[in-house]
């Protein structure tokens, strides 16, 4: 009889129990884009890129500056709550600066993850205008940016 009723506690603690509010790494957060650099004469080749200053406009009254040394791909934040977000590419070679002006155009859309994630942002409709100083073309590869798996824009410089 105690059995039984050791037996009952312990279903009836099981059955009351919920799911742990816990956010698995990896499903949380808002994407990036992820932009990789190609050389314009071998457009297969991917290209580093050296002394690049990356400056962006995070809301309307604060600006955000990337530097990169070296590197041939870069991850860049995009504004949530706006349908575009600019950045100034700049490119300091022998003390010659040459800038490039991007405007990234998107949908932005709030998906629901479950409780203890809550929303992230995904961004629909990729879009790109530039002011072709050294960046010669881009490439759109993925126009919906939902997750930080793939390469969404090439840049051929």
């Amino acid at each position: 009889m105690i059995a039984k009723k050791y037996l009952l506690l312990v279903l009836i603690l099981i059955i009351g129990c919920e799911p742990d509010d816990i956010c698995i790494e990896g499903s949380t957060g808002t994407s990036e884009l992820i932009i990789i650099f190609h050389d314009i004469n071998n457009p297969d080749d991917r290209k580093e890129i050296q002394n690049l200053n990356v400056v962006g406009s995070i809301n309307q009254n604060d600006f955000e500056s990337l530097f990169f040394t070296a590197s041939d791909s870069i991850t860049l934040p995009l504004r949530k709550f706006s349908s575009s977000t600019n950045y100034r590419f700049i490119l300091n070679n022998d003390n010659n600066m040459i800038i490039d002006e991007l405007t990234i155009f998107y949908t932005p859309k709030d998906i629901f993850i479950n409780r203890a994630c809550g929303f992230k942002t995904i961004f629909e409709e990729l879009n790109v205008s530039n002011s072709n100083n050294w960046i010669k073309n881009i490439v759109i590869l993925n126009n919906t940016l939902s997750s930080n798996n793939n390469a969404n824009i090439r840049i051929l410089h």
